[in-house]
């Protein structure tokens, strides 16, 4: 039986965004619970990730979930311009918006 895909709450994205930034053994939880969650518009989620997280984390969280982004700007970076296009594009749930702006791109 297949499970069913669910959105993300900003809540539970800001708790996974923390484990991603701890210790390796939070870090390898989080990778777990991640994984394992079955979000709708998971590939918004990964970018919006990606893009919150800094440095070695984020390094860890692309290559522990095998994500590689297209919409990077030369410093390997996504912008919030190409974000704010992506989740446009794809008709993105308005959470998804809300936890751009938490995350200070307004």
């Amino acid at each position: 039986m297949k499970k069913k895909c669910k959105i993300i709450t900003a809540e539970e994205f800001f708790r996974l965004k923390e484990m991603f930034m701890g210790l390796d053994e939070d870090k390898d939880l989080a990778t777990e619970i991640y994984t394992n969650s079955n979000f709708e518009d998971k590939k918004i989620i990964d970018l919006l990730m990606a893009k919150a997280l800094t440095f070695n984390n984020r390094k860890k969280f692309c290559d522990g979930i095998k994500f590689n982004y297209a919409l990077s700007v030369s410093s390997g970076i996504p912008s919030k311009q190409n974000i704010y296009a992506f989740l446009q594009e794809h008709e993105a749930n308005e959470i998804y918006y809300k936890i751009l702006k938490q995350m200070g791109y307004d």
